[in-house]
């Protein structure tokens, strides 16, 4: 009768060591911050307010305003000039160097890569005068990306890249804070010989200043402006016209 008691009580004891264990771990869940869902493959800043702007593919971009400017928060997917004209999308490694005419691809020759990265386009595709920008929307200038860095102020790299490593190399990643809403994302780059380089170390954006681009690493906090060539295949971000 005794080892019947005994048992019993060593019974309510285990029942209800469980139950607490099962309710901690219940106040730890509900505690918790769930994780953000990304959108296309992107983590976008989710305490900010994002617009929304449809080019002539009918791809959707998210939108964001820093300080007197409206940016595309997502790179540039389009595959037509503004006209409905096609922009030739070239993947030979052979051909793209000796271009002379506007032209896109995708990073590593990979469609997938599109969905987060968006296309690389050459010089001449974004210089052409039929224009890859949507309508109120125009590739901006060394000026103009000047204006958003020095909004930013210090450590403006850091500011506009997506925070998290979902895309940036993490063996030399300087952690971005996405503070702004740009979601800068390191699609690498196409050189003029046709060759892809770079890709989640990188994040390169073509300027209407001849021929410059906006360039942000995983090593650094900063943005640089470099010259590039016209066959060099890079990332596009539009700007909002001014009213």
């Amino acid at each position: 009768m005794k080892n019947e008691n005994k048992t019993w009580i060593y019974s309510l004891i285990i029942i209800g060591f469980v139950v607490l264990l099962a309710d901690g771990c219940s106040k730890d869940d509900s505690n918790s911050t769930p994780s953000q869902l990304p959108i296309n493959g992107i983590y976008f800043n989710p305490n900010l307010t994002y617009g929304t702007m449809i080019d002539i593919d009918s791809n959707h971009y998210k939108t964001i305003t820093i300080g007197t400017q409206t940016w595309m928060a997502e790179n540039l997917k389009v595959s037509r000039y503004r006209n409905g004209e096609v922009i030739q999308k070239t993947a030979n490694q052979s051909t793209w160097r000796i271009l002379t005419a506007g032209a896109y691809c995708n990073y590593n020759n990979d469609n997938f890569n599109t969905v987060s990265y968006g296309n690389l386009y050459n010089y001449y595709a974004i210089a052409d005068p039929r224009k890859i920008c949507p309508l109120g929307w125009h590739l901006p200038s060394d000026n103009e990306w000047s204006t958003l860095t020095n909004y930013l102020g210090s450590f403006a790299g850091q500011k506009l890249k997506e925070s998290g490593s979902a895309h940036w190399n993490t063996e030399y990643y300087v952690n971005g804070t996405n503070e702004s809403g740009f979601t800068a994302l390191p699609g690498g780059y196409r050189n003029s010989n046709g060759d892809y380089l770079k890709i989640s170390l990188y994040g390169n954006w073509w300027s209407s200043s001849s021929p410059t681009y906006l360039t942000l690493d995983a090593f650094s906090n900063f943005a640089h402006f470099f010259t590039a060539y016209e066959n060099d295949g890079i990332s596009v971000r539009c700007l909002k016209d001014s009213i």
